[in-house]
């Protein structure tokens, strides 16, 4: 995404787009996540802000 990107609205239309192949949202996703399910499955969607050029590990691990 470009800086300065509506990002409320881009968490929107990924929900539009998941809706329309039958996920569910859990919750409001206005904290930049939500849970969303479908048959069985749960996934976490969530924005976060990344450095393109920052070549860190992107996820956390609790164990490190």
């Amino acid at each position: 995404m470009e800086p300065a990107s509506d990002l409320y609205g881009a968490m929107t239309a990924a929900i539009e787009r998941l809706a329309a192949d039958d996920w569910q949202i859990e919750a409001d996703p206005r904290f930049g996540f939500t849970f969303i399910r479908r048959a069985g499955e749960r996934r976490l969607l969530m924005l976060t802000p990344r450095d393109p050029n920052d070549s860190t590990p992107q996820s956390f691990n609790p164990f490190k």
